[in-house]
């Protein structure tokens, strides 16, 4: 069995005597309640502290992971500016690109359809050419008389002979002279 300091008082107030051990007694549970009831209040202090102080760390993690967000969330942004930006500038090129290569097609268009028009011109030009000297074509080799000749469309010289015509006349026999 031990012995407490509450029994050791309690035995000594009745030792001292009646009424004088009460006043005693009572002074002494009066302030161990004291006492308990400031242990118990800083106590509470203590956990409202604690609590307090668990309560800031959560705001500050909260707050820290909110501006690791924010901060996330400015490197994404900048990341697709820079992205949109390349694209952009990839659109511009390739319309740049375009834009030249339609140029150089018309340019190459105007100048077929203008060497199509020289060609159709020299064409029609050396067609008039042979239809004037059409008269003086002859198809013999060392031809002194000219006889009219045709062109086929297969590029054949074709002979026109030309109708003898009949007199009426009769030859001189060389006899009869």
């Amino acid at each position: 069995m031990e012995i407490t300091l509450e029994a050791i008082i309690s035995l000594l107030s009745l030792f001292v005597g009646g009424g004088g051990g009460c006043f005693f007694t009572w002074r002494w549970m009066n302030r161990r309640a004291k006492a308990e009831a400031k242990e118990k209040e800083a106590e509470a202090k203590s956990a409202e502290v604690d609590m307090a102080q668990k309560v800031q760390d959560t705001y500050q993690e909260i707050l820290e992971d909110k501006k690791k967000e924010v901060e996330d969330n400015h490197r994404l942004i900048a990341e697709l500016r820079d992205d949109r930006d390349h694209y952009k500038r990839k659109a511009d090129e390739l319309s740049d690109k375009l834009d030249k290569l339609t140029h150089s097609v018309s340019e190459w268009k105007n100048d077929a359809d203008e060497r199509i028009r020289t060609l159709q011109a020299q064409v029609a030009r050396n067609g008039r050419q042979i239809a004037y000297l059409l008269p003086m074509l002859c198809g013999r080799e060392d031809c002194a008389i000219r006889i009219p000749m045709t062109i086929t469309d297969s590029g054949e010289l074709k002979t026109k002979r030309p109708q003898r015509k009949t007199s009426s006349v009769e030859p001189v026999e060389p006899e009869a002279l």
